[in-house]
């Protein structure tokens, strides 16, 4: 792949908001990509027997909901950027009305009046992702337990050390993380998701190349999005 280099110092300098915002940006390109990588190979992963079916649908819903976590918590920055500096304001709207648009869609997902608004779940699932349950019987892990109680729960292990897996308690997240919701809105959900971290991952993209070329950085010919 091409690629670029530069003293770190020198493109983003600790003191400039413009670099470290940037520098968040590639962060949260980095986390979202990693996990849609993650997701397509979720979707094409074959699972022959049960208890293979039943993790796989446990990681499935763990990715998506960290996914959408990591998009709330991503948007709390980037709007806070955003509305504190000036400086950042000024780049942001001076990129190209392709930029600014996959900008909007992205930050709009935790935005209410946003046509891009993907609901009050979203901090929920942040909530659940991050946190793990208190343990009131009213809790997330609490009707957890109490939505699975007639299923069969399963612990694995081996002779080495560390190698035990609970698997019951994979059942258990899977209805706090959201596998009792029906299945047509998880999938639209999950679309929603996907979306976004498209339109952040080209923002990224189109927004480094404008701050790079700001600081004299020659890019690779031929790049597209």
């Amino acid at each position: 792949m091409p690629s670029i280099s530069f003293k770190i110092g020198d493109a983003f300098p600790a003191d400039d908001p413009v670099a470290r915002f940037m520098t968040i940006v590639a962060m949260i390109s980095n986390d979202w990509q990693r996990l849609a990588q993650r997701m397509v190979e979720l979707d094409d992963a074959e699972c022959a027997h049960e208890d293979a079916r039943a993790e796989h649908a446990a990681l499935l819903v763990e990715n998506y909901r960290l996914q959408g976590a990591l998009h709330y918590e991503a948007v709390r920055c980037l709007k806070l950027a955003y509305e504190r500096f000036g400086e950042i304001r000024t780049f942001v709207d001076g990129l190209t009305a392709e930029a600014i648009e996959e900008y909007r869609l992205v930050v709009g997902g935790v935005v209410p009046y946003s046509p891009h608004y993907h609901g009050k779940w979203l901090p929920n699932a942040r909530n659940a992702t991050f946190h793990y349950s208190k343990l009131n019987r009213r809790e997330r892990v609490g009707m957890g337990l109490t939505a699975t109680a007639e299923e069969i729960g399963v612990i694995s292990f081996d002779d080495a050390i560390a190698t035990v897996r609970f698997g019951f308690a994979d059942k258990v997240a899977l209805e706090w993380l959201g596998g009792s919701k029906p299945e047509a809105e998880t999938a639209a959900r999950m679309v929603d998701l996907r979306e976004a971290v498209m339109a952040m991952t080209q923002f990224a993209q189109r927004a480094m190349d404008a701050y790079l070329a700001s600081r004299g950085i020659e890019l690779p010919a031929k790049r597209s999005i």
